[in-house]
C-alpha cells in the first residue's frame, strides 16, 4: 500500500478489509496490549501507565504494519491541500485580519501531540462521555473506506460495543445505502445505520478527511439533515418517516426548519421542522449567552480600564505641565495631555456605546430566542399528551 490516509490507487490493496497475518508472538502483545487498555479504562488516573499502554500498542499493532507501507514524501500529513491552508494561514494580512494571538499556523503540532501523548491523554476512556450526549443531542460518527488512522471498522465496533440505553436498538438497526440527493442515477457512496440519537456512516472511495476526498457526498449527508431529531421530540411517535434518520436515507427528502408548504401537513408531519426550530432557537440562546457574551463582557471591562487609566495619564500630564518652567516644553506636555484626555474621553464614549447598542441588544435577543425555545417546548409537550391521550381512548375502544 502507498498510504494510510489518502486514497488507494487502482495499484493499492483496499484497505477497508485487510486482513493481516500475525505472529503468536505479535498476537500475544496485542493481548498484553489491550489487557493494559481495560485496566486503563477502570483506573485512568495513573499517567505512567496509560503511557506504558499506548506504547505497547503502538508497537504491537500500528507501528509493524505501516513500515510495510510505502507513505508519500512531504509533511503535509497525505494531503497537500493542508500545506495549501497552512501557507494561506500563516500570510501576515491574514494573521492580522483573524486578529490570532500566535505568529504561526501548524495543521498538526507534534511538540503539543507529544505531550498529550507522556500526559496518558491518548488512552483515557472518552467514549463513557457520549452517553450523556446522547441524552441531550444527535451524535453523528462517521469514517471513509480507506482511512488506516480513524478506520471505519474501528469506528463501527466502538459505536456497537458503547453502552447507553439505546444500545440494543442500534445493534438491530438495519445498516442502508447512503445516496445522493438529487442523484436520479441514486449512485450509492456510502452505508449507514442508525437509531436514536445515534447514527454511524462508512462513506466509500474517502481517506481521513472524508469532506476532501468525497466533498458531494458530504455536503449531501450533512445538508440533508441525518441526524435525529432532537430535544424533547424523542418522546414523539415517528412520524411522516422523519423522526427516524435512518429511515430518510437515499429517499431524497430533507426537511429544514421551515416547511416548504404546512397547508396540507398534520401536526404530525410538521413536527420535525418545530423539533428543528427548536433545536436551532437553543443553539442562538446558547451562542449569545456563551462565548459571544463572555468576549463582550471583557471588551467592555477593557475599555473601561483603558478609559481609567487614560484618565490618569492625562491628569498627570496636565500636572507635570503646570511644574514644568520651559516656556516651550510646558505646553507639549499639555498638549498630550489633552490628548489623553481626549482619548479617555473617547474610549469612556466607546464602552458606553457598545454596552448599549450590542450588548444590551444581544441580551435581548436571547431572552426571546429563550422565549421561543419554551414556547415550542410547550407544544411539544402537548404533543406528547395528545398521543398519550389519543393512546389510551384507542385501548379503550
Amino acid at each position: 500500500m502507498k498510504g494510510i490516509c489518502r486514497l488507494p490507487t487502482d495499484d493499492d490493496d483496499k484497505i477497508a478489509n485487510v486482513s493481516i497475518a500475525v505472529s503468536t508472538e505479535r498476537q500475544a502483545a496485542i493481548a498484553t496490549a489491550i489487557g493494559s487498555w481495560h485496566f486503563c479504562a477502570h483506573d485512568f488516573s495513573d499517567d505512567e501507565l496509560l503511557l506504558a499502554a499506548m506504547v505497547m500498542f503502538k508497537h504491537a499493532l500500528s507501528m509493524p504494519q505501516l513500515e510495510r507501507w510505502r507513505i508519500p514524501a512531504g509533511d503535509n500529513l497525505c494531503y497537500s491541500a493542508l500545506g495549501w491552508i497552512s501557507e494561506y494561514l500563516n500570510q501576515d494580512n491574514v494573521i492580522e485580519a483573524l486578529g490570532a494571538e500566535v505568529s504561526n499556523y501548524e495543521s498538526c503540532n507534534f511538540d503539543i501531540n507529544r505531550n498529550f501523548l507522556f500526559a496518558g491523554d491518548w488512552f483515557q476512556p472518552f467514549h463513557r462521555l457520549v452517553p450523556g450526549l446522547l441524552e441531550k443531542i444527535p451524535v453523528l460518527i462517521y469514517a471513509g473506506d480507506a482511512d488506516y488512522i480513524c478506520n471505519w471498522l474501528g469506528n463501527r465496533a466502538w459505536t456497537e460495543a458503547l453502552e447507553w440505553p439505546g444500545q440494543k436498538g442500534f445493534n438491530k438497526a438495519d445498516i442502508k445505502s447512503l445516496t445522493v440527493a438529487d442523484d436520479k442515477k441514486g449512485k450509492e457512496y456510502g452505508k449507514v445505520k442508525s437509531s436514536g440519537n445515534f447514527t454511524f456512516m462508512q462513506i466509500y472511495g474517502a481517506g481521513h478527511m472524508v469532506p476532501m476526498d468525497q466533498p458531494e457526498s458530504s455536503s449531501d449527508f450533512f445538508n440533508r439533515c441525518y441526524l435525529p431529531v432532537p430535544s424533547s421530540s424523542a418522546k414523539l411517535k415517528a412520524g411522516g418517516g422523519h423522526t427516524d434518520p435512518s429511515s430518510s436515507y437515499g429517499q431524497g427528502t430533507p426537511h429544514g426548519r421551515f416547511p416548504p408548504d404546512n397547508s396540507n401537513l398534520t401536526e404530525e408531519q410538521l413536527d420535525p421542522y418545530f423539533n428543528a426550530f427548536e433545536a436551532s432557537s437553543k443553539d442562538l440562546e446558547s451562542l449569545l449567552t456563551g462565548p459571544m457574551e463572555k468576549v463582550n463582557r471583557r471588551t467592555v471591562s477593557h475599555l473601561q480600564s483603558l478609559a481609567a487609566d487614560l484618565c490618569d495619564l492625562g491628569s498627570r500630564f496636565n500636572g507635570f505641565a503646570l511644574s514644568e518652567p520651559s516656556a516651550t516644553l510646558g505646553p507639549a506636555i499639555e498638549r498630550v495631555g489633552q490628548a489623553a484626555d481626549s482619548s479617555y474621553i473617547a474610549t469612556e464614549e466607546l464602552a458606553g456605546s457598545l454596552g448599549a447598542s450590542f450588548a444590551e441588544p444581544m441580551r435581548e435577543s436571547a431572552q426571546f430566542a429563550g422565549v421561543v425555545r419554551n414556547v415550542l417546548k410547550y407544544r411539544q409537550l402537548k404533543r406528547i399528551q395528545q398521543e398519550q391521550t389519543n393512546d389510551e381512548l384507542n385501548r379503550k375502544k
